[in-house]
């Protein structure tokens, strides 16, 4: 843990990291590793609202865009009848 607190301190990342070292979380969500480090986009309720891996192309992209996506007001109601 010591190793990933160092590394996240000098990445100069600032927004929460979590890391699984009983593989718990990882194992309930993916049948098995799609790459490392594999990262999850969590709603406030805990649901998966992407994942992916530094390793593949684009995942900054479709971050991004979950993320926005989460982030957007919901869609008006048509109200219309």
């Amino acid at each position: 843990m010591e190793g990933a607190r160092r590394w996240v301190a000098e990445q100069g990342i600032v927004h929460p990291v979590v890391v699984d070292t009983a593989d718990a979380y990882r194992a309930r969500l993916l049948p098995g590793p799609i790459g490392y480090p594999t990262l999850f986009l969590l709603g406030p309720d805990g649901v998966v609202l992407w994942e992916g891996s530094t390793g593949r192309a684009g995942y900054d992209t479709e971050c991004a865009a979950a993320l926005a996506a989460a982030l957007a007001p919901p869609a008006a109601k048509d109200t219309a009848r």
